[in-house]
């Protein structure tokens, strides 16, 4: 996963960035939906593991859509 996230970094997140440029609020606008995506794949990987670590029962859990 960390691979991917440098990956990724580096195609979208530092696209177009000199060094040592003040970053305006447009820049971060533009890389929000990267953020959301990355922080919903990491909320569906970390229910993946906690629930490997705590049983396959299905119990409480509703489904993803």
């Amino acid at each position: 996963w960390a691979k991917e996230s440098i990956q990724i970094a580096c195609k979208w997140g530092y696209e177009g960035v000199k060094s040592g440029t003040t970053l305006a609020e447009d820049y971060f606008d533009s890389r929000m939906p990267y953020v959301m995506k990355r922080i919903a794949q990491g909320g569906i990987r970390l229910a993946m593991i906690l629930n490997q670590v705590f049983g396959d029962s299905e119990e409480g859990f509703v489904a993803a859509t």
